[in-house]
């Protein structure tokens, strides 16, 4: 699959995104139905950068299947992804800073 043409193309777009961009592209894919040859690509591009960034993905893949179910968030204090509830309401009070693109991407503890 990583010599097909469309692989490349995914991971030479992935390639310059940061963990915040990477983690909204797979929250885009969340309870998605569609299924074809170009997301099969993408999918599998976009999980090979999470692995040779070396983060944690076992969140959302276990080897053979990719898990889109829930949204995920980047804890960058264990360099992983981590499941969050769609509705994340629950987060809150003064011991996670926030960030985000569209979606929640990434919190980081504050001291």
């Amino acid at each position: 699959m990583q010599q097909h043409i469309y692989y490349i193309r995914f991971a030479l777009r992935f390639a310059d995104m940061q963990i915040p961009e990477l983690v909204t592209v797979f929250n885009a894919q969340v309870l998605s139905r569609g299924w074809t040859n170009m997301r099969a690509y993408h999918d599998q591009a976009l999980i090979d950068k999470f692995q040779r960034r070396s983060i944690d993905d076992s969140a959302i893949f276990d080897g053979k299947a990719i898990s889109f179910a829930r949204p995920v968030r980047f804890d960058i204090t264990d360099n992983r992804l981590t499941a969050i509830d769609k509705n994340p309401s629950y987060i809150k009070g003064p011991t996670l800073a926030i960030f985000s693109w569209p979606e929640w991407s990434i919190f980081i503890p504050s001291a």
